[in-house]
């Protein structure tokens, strides 16, 4: 499911984030997954900082996002990703 991350809205992120970890193959493999999904957490979504407030993410979600090239059709022109 981290996969389809790519085509969520920024405004939904972390509310689908919350949700996938409290499906019972998160929560039943959580001591496997939780390398994966701390990782994650950092990149893509919002870690809490110790005030409880989000900070941004290491990569921008506008960045790695394609849920408005989705709904508008588009094709990237070039790759839009940190890792290319």
């Amino acid at each position: 499911m981290l996969p389809a991350f790519t085509f969520i809205s920024e405004a939904d992120k972390i509310k689908s984030y919350n949700a996938l970890l409290a499906t019972r193959y998160y929560t039943d493999n959580k001591d496997q997954l939780a390398p994966l999904l701390d990782y994650f957490k950092i990149t893509r979504v919002r870690k809490l900082d110790r005030s409880g407030k989000r900070k941004p993410p290491k990569y921008a979600i506008k960045i790695w996002n394609c849920f408005s090239r989705v709904i508008q059709d588009k094709q990237p022109q070039k790759p839009n990703t940190p890792n290319t």
